[in-house]
């Protein structure tokens, strides 16, 4: 997936971050140790609303879908996604979810101008993949032009919200950092989800991504991709309930794919969860 900044997109150098409860905005640092070193705990809370979040699994992102919409692989970034089709489906079947989240890449000519076309509004190749269980009176469609789902600039009005940011959205819906825990499945794991799940941990979001569920394509970051390793990196993930103050990079500034190895130290070292397969065991 390729948006933001290599859209041409004006860059997210000062975005407005008004409203938001946001622990490691200039002004507002956190200080204090990453995290990384200290022992794991359970996050998960029996109590908090769950809510499912599906990111970008759209036809343009698929071999098989761009061989039946266009009789060819059209889109520069398509990838072989569709056979995650039935696990999400089975995921969603799993258990009651509060609520279920569809993310989806939204871009306007103008956002694409010069560029191979792929994910314009409009256009069939923006859909979401055929065979995705969607619930289109309750489900959350929520349609940006960032990597990143909880951005703070590049989201469209969300249909029944009107909150042209995810996190606001879900707010209004009565899903609230401290009450809510997102398990994530979707594509791609290095970049889109990575992005989007170290901003929602930003948040205050118990997050979890379930691998078997989640695309991923490389292992090794992208050449643009210039941001460190963490510091003290370990396998564990963080005791603290604040994401570790360098995860505004990963989101904000952080351009591509970050490769399968350096986001799941990001991951781990933020407190997120990351499972081979749902449901859980007891």
């Amino acid at each position: 997936q390729v948006l933001g900044s290599q859209f041409g997109l004006k860059p997210l150098e000062a975005p407005d971050w008004e409203g938001l409860d946001h622990p490691h905005l200039p002004g507002g640092m956190a200080t204090g140790d990453s995290g990384c070193n200290e022992a794991p705990e359970k996050r998960r809370k029996l109590d908090k609303k769950q809510v499912l979040v599906v990111t970008d699994m759209q036809k343009d992102y698929d071999v098989a879908a761009n061989l039946k919409v266009y009789g060819t692989v059209r889109s520069p970034y398509a990838n072989d996604i569709g056979r995650f089709v039935p696990i999400i489906n089975r995921i969603r079947r799993s258990c009651s979810w509060d609520r279920v989240v569809f993310t989806m890449d939204w871009l306007s000519a103008d956002e694409l101008a010069g560029r191979t076309a792929f994910c314009m509004e409009g256009t069939e190749g923006v859909e979401l993949l055929d065979g995705l269980d969607v619930n289109e009176a309750s489900d959350v469609i929520f349609k940006k032009n960032s990597d990143d789902s909880f951005c703070c600039e590049g989201g469209r009005a969300e249909e029944s919200t009107n909150c042209r940011r995810l996190g606001d959205a879900l707010g209004k819906l009565g899903f609230s950092p401290e009450g809510t825990a997102l398990t994530f499945v979707g594509q791609r794991f290095e970049r889109c989800v990575l992005k989007t799940v170290m901003h929602a941990r930003d948040l205050g979001y118990e997050s979890t991504i379930v691998d078997e569920a989640t695309f991923t394509k490389s292992q090794e970051p992208d050449p643009e991709w210039t941001l460190a390793p963490p510091d003290a990196l370990t396998s564990e993930p963080a005791a603290s309930e604040e994401a570790p103050v360098w995860s505004i990079d990963v989101y904000l500034r952080a351009k591509k794919a970050a490769g399968r190895k350096l986001a799941e130290a990001y991951l781990r070292c933020a407190g997120v969860r990351i499972v081979a397969v749902w449901p859980l065991e007891p």
